[in-house]
């Protein structure tokens, strides 16, 4: 997680911000960080969306 630039333009193109949000203060929010890779990442992404209890809608 970065932290925001507040640079003007359109927020959903990338920005260049060297500020990484620590692990530790995610943590403090409630935030589960999880890292989903590998050759299988699309079918564990989705098991662990349903243990998450989040709704699938495509499948």
């Amino acid at each position: 997680a970065y932290y925001h630039d507040n640079k003007p333009g359109d927020p959903r193109l990338p920005h260049d911000t060297p500020r990484t949000v620590p692990l530790e203060y995610l943590d403090k929010l409630g935030w589960s960080i999880f890292s989903v890779d590998g050759p299988d990442f699309e079918s564990n992404a989705r098991d662990l969306a349903k243990q998450q209890g989040y709704p699938l809608t495509e499948e």
